[in-house]
This record gives structure tokens, sequence and C-alpha cells, in this order.
């Protein structure tokens, strides 16, 4: 790759690094927030549901748009919108205030998001694609594995609001280095397309184009299923403190930063499809070893360690996926990947809650292991 291109890569692993930062640490910062605002941490925590509903929501709608503007602009303005929003966190001096902001800087990262990854799509040869989109999507782990612990120091040692207000100038700088160093791609040909919404119309009869979607919405139903409550396993399980708790997660995030990081090269060597089996057979073991009753606790993380490292190969072969597999509409399935993702987040969390409490965490990884093999299955018939 070209100097360009590699701060390229560098300026939007920054910027990514900082909107995973920005969605993960908000859980950690709601006892001190609600505390600020004197409220409950219940109504702080509504917004991590409007960042989560207006990314979600707003990610497919700004997406056809997209398609006709450079895919540069639209990530600098999205960028934009979200350093600001985040900038405004950090001023929030009641729960109202803090609601739009938390709003506007889900709708900045529905823009700059799915826009990174068609940019990747479009911008670089058939051999790095694959490479650079695991270099980008492991700073999401890397920003659970040391972001929230530094954002929690920040907090600590200053107060909540600097957390964001740091966030915001390094999504600043990334902002600056984008600009410096990404090229201007040209305005996708959408002269064939009578209107913007064509291209929901192209990826929904689009057999190949469904099934990427199908096979992501299954995959992350199985992972967010287990995900969501393996803390609160491990805690009642092995009577673990907080701290010891973001330990557990550290250990995760390490792991799954490590794989994710060369996942590309993972699947350049094996292909898409042999990496989503292993991954995908992998992840279904360890889903089920995590539930065994009489597990040691040293044992339950190395598993979790395995799932990381399982996840790190297998998810970014389906954002690599969706974002090739229809050039002429790519940030509209980029989005549309996008949402799908946060749909197997609230499923898997939503059934995975009724499974844990009702049954075991065991009955978790059963419908965890379900969801992921029949993801594995229709990976089979598109990759």
């Amino acid at each position: 790759m070209r100097l360009s291109q590699k701060m390229t890569v560098a300026s939007f692993f920054i910027a990514v690094f900082i909107v995973g930062l920005d969605s993960f640490i908000i859980s950690a910062l709601l006892p001190t927030i609600s505390a600020a605002f004197g409220t409950s941490v219940s109504a702080v925590g509504l917004g991590v549901t409007l960042y989560a509903v207006f990314y979600a929501v707003g990610a497919p709608i700004i997406a056809p748009f997209s398609e006709r503007l450079p895919r540069k602009r639209m990530i600098m303005i999205g960028l934009a919108l979200f350093t600001l929003a985040t900038f405004l966190c950090g001023l929030a001096k009641n729960i109202a205030f803090f609601y739009v902001a938390r709003s506007l800087a889900g709708l900045g990262a529905a823009m700059f998001t799915p826009n990174v990854f068609a940019y990747i799509g479009g911008n670089f040869s058939k051999e790095n694609i694959g490479k650079v989109m695991g270099i980008v999507m492991s700073a999401l782990s890397l920003s659970i594995a040391i972001g929230v612990p530094i954002g929690s120091f920040i907090a600590g040692a200053l107060n909540w609001n600097w957390t964001f207000f740091c966030s915001s100038i390094f999504a600043a700088v990334s902002f600056i280095l984008i600009l410096a160093f990404a090229q201007r791609d040209s305005v996708p040909d959408v002269e064939k397309r009578d209107s913007p919404f064509s291209h929901y119309r192209n990826v929904f009869t689009t057999p190949k184009a469904v099934l990427g979607l199908l096979a992501e919405l299954l995959w992350m139903y199985g992972f967010y299923a287990v995900y969501t409550f393996v803390g609160t396993y491990a805690s009642s399980t092995f009577h673990l403190s907080v701290e010891a708790i973001g330990l557990v997660f550290v250990a995760y995030g390490v792991s799954n930063f490590v794989t994710t990081f060369s996942s590309g090269l993972i699947s350049n060597a094996w292909g898409m499809k042999r990496a989503v089996l292993v991954a995908g057979l992998v992840s279904v073991v360890t889903y089920i070893i995590l539930g065994l009753h009489g597990l040691p606790l040293v044992a339950f993380v190395v598993v979790l360690a395995v799932m990381a490292f399982a996840q790190g190969i297998g998810v970014p072969q389906f954002t690599t996926f969706n974002a090739t597999v229809l050039p002429e509409s790519r940030t509209t399935m980029t989005s549309l990947n996008s949402s799908f993702l946060y749909l197997g987040l609230t499923i898997g969390s939503a059934l995975g809650g009724l499974l844990f409490q009702h049954i075991s965490f065991l009955a978790v990884g059963i419908s965890a292991l379900i969801s992921t093999l029949l993801a594995v299955l229709v990976t089979g018939k598109i990759m």
C-alpha cells in the first residue's frame, strides 16, 4: 500500500476506536453520570438506547442518499457531527441535554461507520480489502480492552465530562488526518437508478445480498446472546467483584483485537468460507463449555479468550462480504450490515435474557450454537 493509504487506514483506526469507545464507555460511567444529574442509572442508560436507536435507524435511512455523494464527504460530515456531539455530551448539565447529544452522536456514527467500510470496499485492492477491514474493525476490540479502562481512569482522576472531552479531541485529530490523507473518491454512478431508495430494491432482489445480511443477523444473535450475560454469569458463579469482571473482559478484548487485526491475513490464506467455518465451529464449542458447571475460573477465562479469538476471525468476514457483494449499492449494504448487527444484538440480549433468567446460561449457549451453525450453513451458500 502507498503511504497515503497507510495513513488513511491509521486515521480510520483512530476514529473507529473513538466511536467504539463512545459506545462502550457509557456503561462504566452510568453511576457517576446519574449522580451528577441527580437521576437514576436507568434514566441515564436511556442515553445508550437513544444512541443505538439513532444509529440503527439512521444508517439505513441515510445510506441510499450517501450512494449519490463521494464517500469521503459522508465520512467527514458524519465524523464532524460525532465529534461535536461527543463534546456536547461533556458539556451536558442535565439529562435532557445529554439525551440530545447522545442521539446526535449516534446519528453521526451512523453516517460515519458504514461509509468507512464502504470506502474500504471501493478504494483498496482485492488483496488488501480483507486485511484493511480487519485492521480497522480491530479498533473496536481495542476500545474494549484498553479504551474503557483508560476512559474510566480519566473519569476518576478528573471527572466524567473529561472522558467525552478527550474522546472529542482524538476524534478531531482523526478528522484532520482523514481530510489530509484519504483520497477523494468519485461520485458513484447512479444514473441508472430512478431514486435513492432503488438501492434497497437492488439489495433485496439480490439473493446473495439478502443471505449475507441473514448470516450477519444469525451470527450476531449467537454472539450477543452469550456475550451480554457472560459477565453476570461469571459474577454469580465465581463471586467476582466488578473490578475482577472488568479484568475478565480485558482478556476478551485483547484476544479479540489480536485476531481481528490479522483476520484479513487469515481470510487470504484460508478463504472467507473456511475462515467462517473454523470460527463458527470453535465458537459453538466455547458457547457450550462456558455454560458447564464446575469449570474453574482460569479455564473459564481461557475459553472466553478462545471465543474472542474465533469471533475476531469470523465477524470481519461478514462485514467484508457485505461491503463487496454489491459495488453499486455498497453504502446501503454496509449500513444494512450495521443495522442487522444491532438487530442481532437486540434479539440476542432479549431472548438470551429470557433463557438466562428462566432456564440457564447453558440454554443461552445452546440457542447461540443453533444460530451460529445456521449462519455457517448460509455462508456456505454465498461465499
